[in-house]
């Protein structure tokens, strides 16, 4: 009894079929990955693995189908290597001459069908075989325009079941065989029996025994058809077939192997030959023990014997892109640390407490005195600022001005730490270009990605660290607030600091005239900001000073981590392994790669 049903199971058991689709796509993302090898990138045996891969991106797309439960007719592929007699074969089966014989090798490229009886004629099975390829007329098939086949539905057949198709097929084992292979395993993988057909002169070629290899996971049901047989070499020819068979523990007591006699006039007298009606038989006795539910183990144990070949260049690469972010985060670290020692440890530098003092500074204005004291200290610095500004100044005596004259000195460390991290990570990614290292190819292709992009780079993360002051300004304004709540209930401290304001404005007043101008930087750096911040450290509540001033420092440190290190220069280095387009890179995530593995695993369970 002939069992097609559809109802495919992931195990052949009952139960529901468990997602295959990324390992589909990652397998076709794989096909193509060594279909676009150069030459001198390619494995030695990169045709091979293009065969399995091709093999196993037919057979799970057949399996696919199969899913969908759209009836199907049984497909029989002919497939052999070159001047076998494959076409010959089909005229055999078919019992008239359909298929177009010729002695020349390669002569056939498409794979061609001859339906017989089919009861479905509008073909809808045929689609998902062949997905993006054409169907013509056979007189119509072209060499120019390989991704084409030909079905012809013929009437019914003596010997053959009804609907049925013979499928006839390139070879795949001439020079040109790789230009056109992908539809003899495409017919290959669909095929409910396979009548491989060899010759005495072609029997024992690697080529053969290679494909047999191929084939041997998916257990279809296979017929030998030795064709050309001479009756003084039959015996031997078939003895040795079998040994061999044996020796690559292929089921050869279980495999039928029918010869069929050299004659020139085969084809003319095939509907008459006993051959035919031998062979006919055991091709029928084949049919009869199709079962479509045990297919998908098959097809798990192909994707399983090569899937660690296959993905080795997809693990090296995710090894490298690994190791890349390692090492983002290897300078992130000590980029964190030389903020940490050259700016919030930096006792010259850290100006972020004091920006907190002088926030405080304009909540201690004297009542009735803080408009007047401001509007003095415009007056008088106005015309200073604008005749000699910083810049000026610094020309008259001499100095070289500068475009960061009142940049934040947090600003000016940040953007100096991020240049060097940037050189820091090219000198490491070009360590790792040397041709003869793992997975140098994305290592080259990453180094002139990160060359690129350094310059808009450069520019995000210094916007990243402006917005992250500008950010941090409430942080300072609030520190102010607490330490001003503090003063409150301590009034004897309080009316001396606000004494200190009125010296401290005098003072900031007669140094913005004497130097035509005080930057924020010299405002916090003056030596009147400086006695100022002496006094509130020193003083009464100097602890619960230094406390708020160590809470800033471990505010702005997470501050820095985060918005400007984890939200924009880590995601930012990290994504240049997205962006990577290469001659002999997969380009295959982490969350792609296990999700197939996950599948591949779960298909088992």
């Amino acid at each position: 009894m002939v069992h097609v049903s559809n109802d495919l199971q992931s195990d052949g058991t009952s139960g529901t079929t468990p997602p295959r689709r990324p390992l589909e796509d990652l397998i076709t993302r794989l096909d193509a990955g060594y279909g676009r090898l150069p030459p001198a990138l390619a494995p030695p045996e990169r045709d091979r693995t293009l065969a399995a891969l091709r093999l196993a991106t037919a057979a799970l797309r057949d399996l696919a189908a199969l899913d969908e439960q759209v009836p199907r007719p049984l497909q029989v592929a002919v497939l052999g290597p070159t001047q076998a007699g494959k076409s010959t074969v089909v005229n055999l089966l078919l019992g008239q001459s359909m298929a177009a014989a010729s002695p020349l090798a390669g002569f056939t490229v498409h794979p061609a069908g001859f339906g017989i009886a089919l009861r479905n004629s509008q073909l809808d099975w045929l689609r998902p075989l062949f997905p993006d390829w054409t169907r013509h007329d056979r007189a119509a098939l072209s060499r120019d325009q390989l991704d084409a086949y030909a079905l012809d539905t013929l009437a019914a057949t003596a010997g053959l079941p009804d609907d049925t198709v013979l499928w006839d097929t390139p070879d795949f084992d001439s020079l040109k065989a790789h230009d056109y292979q992908r539809g003899v395993l495409d017919v290959a993988a669909f095929a409910d029996v396979v009548v491989l057909v060899l010759s005495k002169e072609k029997y024992a070629d690697l080529s053969v025994w290679t494909f047999l290899e191929l084939m041997r996971p998916l257990r279809r049901p296979l017929l030998i058809c030795l064709n050309k047989m001479t009756p003084d070499a039959e015996q031997a020819i078939v003895q040795s077939l079998r040994t061999r068979l044996r020796e690559r523990t292929l089921d050869a007591d279980v495999i039928d192997i029918v010869t069929l006699p050299y004659r020139t006039d085969i084809d003319s007298l095939s509907a008459a030959l006993p051959e035919r009606t031998h062979l006919c038989a055991v091709l029928g006795r084949a049919l009869a023990t199709v079962d479509r539910q045990q297919r998908a183990p098959g097809v798990h144990d192909l994707v399983q014997t090569h899937w660690e070949h296959w993905t080795a260049p997809v693990v090296t690469e995710l090894a490298a892109a690994g190791a890349w972010h390692d090492a983002i985060d290897n300078a992130i670290a000590h980029a964190l640390q030389f903020y940490q020692s050259e700016f919030l440890d930096h006792p010259q530098r850290f100006d972020t407490f004091r920006r907190a003092i002088l926030e405080l500074l304009h909540l201690l204005e004297l009542p009735g005195l803080a408009g007047s004291l401001t509007r003095i200290r415009q007056v008088l610095t106005w015309p200073a600022r604008q005749l000699f500004g910083s810049r000026h100044l610094r020309k008259l005596t001499g100095q070289t001005p500068s475009a960061n004259d009142d940049q934040p000195a947090e600003e000016r460390i940040l953007n100096d730490v991020l240049e060097h991290l940037l050189t820091t990570l090219a000198r490491d990614v070009l360590r790792q270009s040397e041709p003869q290292l793992p997975a140098a190819v994305f290592w080259q292709a990453l180094g002139r990605r990160l060359t690129e992009r350094q310059p808009i780079l450069l520019q995000r993360f210094t916007a990243a660290v402006q917005q992250h002051h500008q950010d941090f300004q409430p942080e300072i304004e609030a520190a102010a607030h607490q330490l001003y709540e503090t003063l409150q209930h301590k009034p004897a401290l309080l009316n001396t600091l606000r004494a200190a304001r009125v010296t401290t404005d005098a003072a900031a007043v007669a140094l913005a005239v004497k130097t035509g101008g005080l930057g924020v930087n010299d405002l916090l750096f003056a030596p009147a900001m400086v006695a100022l911040t002496s006094m509130l450290t020193e003083g009464a509540i100097g602890s619960y000073m230094g406390r708020v001033a160590s809470q800033l420092k471990h505010r702005q440190y997470d501050a820095v981590s985060s918005r400007v290190f984890a939200a924009e220069v880590q995601p930012a280095l990290q994504s240049l392994t997205t962006e990577l387009d290469a001659v002999g890179l997969f380009g295959v995530s982490e969350r792609e790669y296990q999700a197939a593995q996950k599948a591949l695993e779960n298909w088992t369970a």
